[in-house]
């Protein structure tokens, strides 16, 4: 195999008797463990489930209580539900935050959905259309981020601070490649999930090729592209045992096992979906396991 990049996400959802603070106060140990094993990053979803131990539900509030508690280690969304939030404020914030923490801030922004009560609580306006409004949603992001000279020129000197700093790395996610074109439009990374509902599980290597091409080619770099998965990655772990599947992600792709039969996948994935970064998500409880699959996933991958 390749050398590849090993990345964390999380769902904030742990079952069993623990509770959110719980998992809180669990997440930070768990970032910092994977940080001085080396993994790359380590990303937060937002959800809005219906679990009285759900940790969060926008995971902005966190980025900076990680951030603070690492120091290598990227943190990032997996990713914002774009439309219903204000583009300005998250413009705003991640802006500040990439610059607080020595630019290992990742944005990841979802074309996703939400309850008709969530919707309703989140925005002025509940009649809005998400699916249509996150186009533009995600234009008024970039440009906010991007264009600071014009937003300070035509915008009554409107700064956000640091001024001209950079920008946190932007990724583009989904579960298939209809959001590629758009990806590569608003030259951004992509971030593409295997176990959600409904993903596309075929590895399309040569859309994914060319996709990389046409980047190179209008960029002058090449773009971060990343695979998610889940499973359980544990010597001696037996289904059932202490692993979790939501009632809302019911993940369709998931890999259970010893360390070795998880390189065996992802060498697997590198050659079939020409990727090098892999994002994780773990669905064991127990945070004592979490843990020493961390351990055991640096061992197996040096």
């Amino acid at each position: 195999m390749k050398n590849v990049r090993l990345g964390l996400l999380d769902f904030g959802l742990r079952g069993g008797t623990t509770n959110s603070l719980q998992i809180l106060s669990d997440l930070v140990e768990y970032a910092q463990h994977a940080d001085q094993l080396g993994f790359a990053r380590i990303w937060l979803a937002e959800h809005y489930y219906g679990h009285k131990t759900h940790a969060w539900t926008t995971p902005e509030p966190l980025i900076g209580v990680l951030a603070s508690a690492t120091k290598n280690i990227r943190i990032g969304t997996a990713g914002i539900l774009l439309s219903i939030h204000q583009p300005f404020h998250i413009a705003a914030r991640f802006k500040l935050l990439n610059s607080l923490f020595s630019n290992r801030i990742d944005l990841g922004v979802v074309n996703g959905r939400v309850s008709d009560k969530v919707k309703a609580y989140a925005l002025e306006d509940s009649s809005k259309d998400i699916k249509a409004g996150f186009d533009k949603s995600l234009d008024e992001l970039l440009f906010f981020l991007r264009n600071e000279d014009e937003l300070f020129d035509d915008g009554d000197g409107i700064v956000l601070p640091p001024y001209k700093a950079a920008v946190p790395e932007l990724w583009g996610m989904s579960g298939s490649l209809n959001g590629l074109d758009r990806t590569l439009r608003k030259e951004m990374n992509f971030s593409r999930s295997l176990f959600h509902k409904g993903a596309d599980l075929e590895p399309h290597k040569e859309l994914m090729q060319a996709f990389k091409e046409r980047y190179q080619a209008s960029f002058g770099y090449a773009p971060k592209i990343n695979l998610a998965i889940s499973g359980v990655c544990l010597e001696g772990y037996k289904p059932g045992r202490n692993d979790q599947f939501s009632e809302k992600e019911h993940p369709e792709h998931c890999h259970m096992g010893c360390p070795d039969r998880f390189y065996d996948v992802i060498a697997n994935y590198q050659e079939t979906f020409g990727v090098d970064e892999f994002i994780f998500t773990d669905l064991l409880t127990s945070h004592s396991d979490r843990m020493k699959s961390l351990e055991q996933i640096q061992k197996r991958f040096n």
